[in-house]
């Protein structure tokens, strides 16, 4: 949803209905974020040990999200708004990726048995 926003964002430009739908998109996509950050570990690797892997895997989020004000205002100071749009837009699509990229252990799925989705 993230990486849809930007692309309307890149194809129609920036006016007052871009944003309002860029924001709504945005908007969606935090909303989906939070509900797959708790579901998607507990759906992939199980309740065994899910306090300390959401730990895990929460650190690295919190960290990027508070140095990226930072990182941003130096991007838009030395280059332009275009320019951190693409940055982030770019680390959208990374997110997407990697979150692709997520399969169960092999351990794992053969514990679960029927529980494979």
């Amino acid at each position: 949803m993230l990486l849809a926003a930007f692309a309307l964002l890149a194809l129609i430009g920036i006016s007052v209905a871009a944003a309002a739908c860029f924001a709504v998109m945005f908007g969606m996509a935090n909303g989906l974020l939070t509900i797959a950050r708790g579901a998607v570990p507990l759906a992939l690797f199980g309740p065994a040990g899910y306090g300390h892997l959401v730990g895990r895997i929460g650190g690295p989020y919190l960290v990027i999200q508070a140095i990226a004000p930072l990182v941003l205002a130096v991007v838009a100071e030395r280059a332009s708004d275009p320019m951190v749009l693409a940055v982030v837009a770019a680390f959208a699509a990374i997110s997407f990726i990697a979150f692709a990229a997520v399969r169960r252990p092999k351990s794992l799925a053969d514990k679960a048995g029927s529980r494979v989705p």
